[in-house]
């Protein structure tokens, strides 16, 4: 399923109702962004992320992502 959002559009390929499916890939070691993910969140109640893996330090970029989705999420 493809949202549009701002000129962009964001794929979700699993949901059921309100509830998204995301690999962890798909949202943190990507171009996507905060407002990506507030869309998400204004747009599901439930998100589940799968596959979420162990970091170390040289992820520094996908962790600032994750950071910044948890947080997003939460005060959708």
């Amino acid at each position: 399923m493809l949202y549009p959002y701002e000129g962009r559009t964001i794929t979700v390929r699993e949901s059921a109702g309100d509830v998204a499916l995301f690999n962890f890939v798909e949202l943190c070691d990507t171009t996507m962004g905060s407002s990506d993910f507030i869309a998400i969140a204004r747009s599901f109640n439930s998100i589940v992320i799968k596959s979420i893996p162990q970091m170390t330090l040289d992820d520094r970029n996908v962790i600032r992502r994750f950071i910044l989705l948890v947080i997003n999420i939460y005060y959708k």
